[in-house]
């Protein structure tokens, strides 16, 4: 209950609110502007002027955003398509345009838009954004299979969570582990509590399972995250993890 009420909540704000203020932003600055024409002081026009340069770029910056969210909140494919490809539009810098196609990439599990939307991505961030494109590389190969590719990155920089996922999907749950520990060493978060928690459960440790959901969930709550989805993790780490990140060609 808590959970659809917050998510109703959450859709209304980027969907209704989000988008009036970004039009009070602009209108605002178009006002400001034609005042700008009719003020005779030097300083009294710079100062309008850097107002209405930063009400611009708050728009600027916020509408890619909206419709980034709206995708996330959205319940049918073509909603999440239609705004995910907003959100590439409006973004005005290249690095910004690639971070969303990537974040596109990962939320589809067509093969076909996989590929075109991560090499959409590559094209954006490979000049701006090295690591990142490297990083979305080793996701890419996540996403399509190639396993030994993925890892290859992943280990070379040391990305011990998408290390661990590899692992899952593979069925090696004493490594998966290992590599979770050391994730959880660098920094503590809900899914990769409920992925060990998940592991444990796979390893027949159920007490060190249900302490570790326990604290993911308590996060989860505190961050308002998607306690569904750390549900899917506990419940089987290989089939959610399938299921969310995966589909064979």
């Amino acid at each position: 209950m808590i959970e659809t009420l917050y998510s109703i909540l959450n859709s209304f704000y980027y969907a209704t609110l989000m988008p009036v203020a970004v039009l009070g932003a602009i209108i605002l600055a178009i006002v400001l502007f034609v005042f700008i024409l009719k003020v005779k002081s030097k300083i009294t026009k710079t100062i309008f002027c850097i107002i209405v340069s930063v009400l611009l770029l708050f728009s600027y910056h916020i509408v890619p955003y909206i419709f980034t969210t709206k995708a996330r909140l959205a319940d049918t494919t073509q909603d999440i398509v239609r705004n995910y490809d907003c959100a590439i539009k409006t973004a005005i810098l290249p690095a910004h345009k690639g971070i969303i196609a990537l974040e596109y990439a990962i939320s589809i599990l067509d093969p076909q838009e996989i590929k075109s939307k991560y090499e959409e991505a590559y094209k954006y961030l490979k000049k701006y954004e090295p690591k990142v494109a490297w990083y979305m590389a080793g996701w890419f190969y996540l996403r399509t299979g190639e396993y030994e590719k993925a890892m290859e990155i992943f280990k070379y920089n040391n990305y011990y969570h998408e290390i661990s996922i590899i692992y899952i999907l593979q069925n090696d749950y004493e490594t998966a582990l290992e590599y979770s520990n050391k994730t959880i060493e660098r920094k503590v978060y809900d899914q990769i509590l409920a992925q060990r928690a998940g592991i444990y459960k796979k390893l027949n440790k159920n007490n060190l399972a249900k302490e570790d959901f326990s604290k993911a969930l308590a996060l989860a709550k505190n961050k308002k995250r998607n306690i569904k989805f750390l549900k899917c993790i506990y419940k089987d780490p290989k089939t959610c993890y399938e299921q969310t990140y995966r589909k064979p060609f």
